[in-house]
C-alpha cells in the first residue's frame, strides 16, 4: 500500500461517479483513493462537504 492518498473532486455539472474509470486503476496501483461527493447546492455547503 502506498503512503499516497489521492482525493478526486469533480467539477461543475458532474458527480463523484464520474471517477469510476479512474479509481480502480489507482487502487490497483496501491494508492488510497477518495472520490468526494460535492452536492453543488451552495458555496458554503460545497465548501463544508469534503470535511
Amino acid at each position: 500500500m502506498s503512503d499516497l492518498t489521492i482525493v478526486l473532486v469533480h467539477g461543475a455539472f458532474a458527480e463523484s461517479a464520474s471517477w469510476a474509470g479512474v479509481v480502480p486503476p489507482l487502487r490497483a496501483a496501491g494508492h488510497t483513493v477518495v472520490a468526494v461527493a460535492n452536492p453543488l447546492r451552495s458555496l458554503s455547503g460545497d465548501a463544508a462537504a469534503p470535511t
